[in-house]
């Protein structure tokens, strides 16, 4: 799957969840769009999940499975997670600050 298709699907997964499309660039930002991109705090995945964050929104992690590292599973997390943070500030721009 190619990165256009990726955003694509991403996009479309933002907008089920209620979320603006184009957050879905934060990857880019992130990880560059590289599912095995890890940071020195640990976190994991296209979009950069610490395993606590990870559970909290339904990404399971043992050391057989990783699903911060599952493009569909870790975008829909995302997504969820952005619209909380906008519940909570109620402003897009801090939503991504908080991300």
């Amino acid at each position: 799957m190619g990165a256009s298709q990726r955003v694509g699907d991403f996009r479309q997964i933002f907008a089920e969840e209620g979320v603006p499309q184009d957050l879905v660039y934060l990857a880019v930002i992130e990880s560059g769009f590289l599912n095995h991109a890890r940071s020195y705090a640990a976190a994991v995945g296209m979009w950069q999940f610490i395993r606590s964050t990870g559970r909290i929104y339904g990404l399971k992690g043992s050391a057989w499975v990783e699903e911060r590292k599952d493009p569909v599973k870790s975008a829909r997390a995302s997504a969820r997670y952005l619209r909380r943070l906008y519940e909570l500030s109620g402003d897009w721009y801090l939503a991504l600050v908080g991300y």
